[in-house]
């Protein structure tokens, strides 16, 4: 409503507009509201997961690219998307800046952005449709409060964290720093990044200087197996 009353429209002149404005929108709401419903279900957008949701919501094609923390690449695949003719962008923004002229272009072409999980610069309903995600210096701070409880207080622990720059990685690192600095016997002996990468966090945790100190870990990205 605050954008459209920018517009010079009142409460009342919106309402009664509505019922012309959500036919059109059908399409592309309810499909995008299964898709991040069942992902939130299944977890996260990574890995299978958005097949799986997208077949769930119904939808027949799910053009998908992996940017591999690269910015130009994804900006890349966004305009290639938007090429292709795709009906909406679903877009985990690797970081907080550089995707505004690829929204610019998706939004010329009448193609709706939702971004997820990340942050970036931009206006929900001008830059972007909506941000869907968590609050991730909460998710640290429990994640914190667990492990001073799992290890008595006592561990020296070793931070495994995202890639530098991002929302998240910082969110995260932040929120849980909160909690270890309140408990003396909790120390961050190393940290490290593994830039959102499963097998670069293997390649850390196996090294001789970090081996020493598996008291414990921490890590503010995706799972380590």
């Amino acid at each position: 409503f605050q954008e459209v009353s920018r517009s010079g429209l009142g409460v009342f002149q919106t309402l009664q507009i509505l019922p012309y404005i959500i036919p059109s929108l059908l399409p592309f709401s309810i499909p995008v509201a299964v898709l991040l419903t069942v992902c939130i279900v299944y977890g996260r957008m990574a890995a299978n997961h958005e097949i799986v949701a997208a077949k769930a919501a119904g939808i027949k094609k799910l053009v998908y690219a992996n940017a591999d923390s690269d910015q130009a690449k994804q900006v890349s695949d966004i305009q290639a998307m938007i090429s292709q003719g795709v009906d909406a962008l679903i877009v985990a923004p690797l970081n907080s800046t550089g995707l505004q002229p690829a929204f610019k272009a998706a939004r010329a072409h009448h193609i709706p952005v939702i971004t997820i999980d990340r942050h970036t610069a931009g206006k929900p309903c001008r830059d972007f449709i909506a941000f869907m995600g968590s609050d991730f210096h909460k998710q640290a701070v429990r994640a914190a409060q667990q492990l001073v409880k799992a290890t008595n207080g006592q561990a020296r622990i070793v931070e495994l964290q995202g890639a530098y720059g991002n929302s998240v990685e910082t969110a995260r690192t932040d929120g849980f720093a909160q909690i270890i600095d309140q408990h003396k016997g909790m120390q961050i002996v190393a940290k490290q990044s593994a830039k959102w990468s499963t097998t670069e966090a293997q390649k850390v945790m196996s090294t001789t200087s970090m081996a020493k100190f598996l008291a414990g870990h921490y890590s503010t990205q995706r799972a380590v197996k």
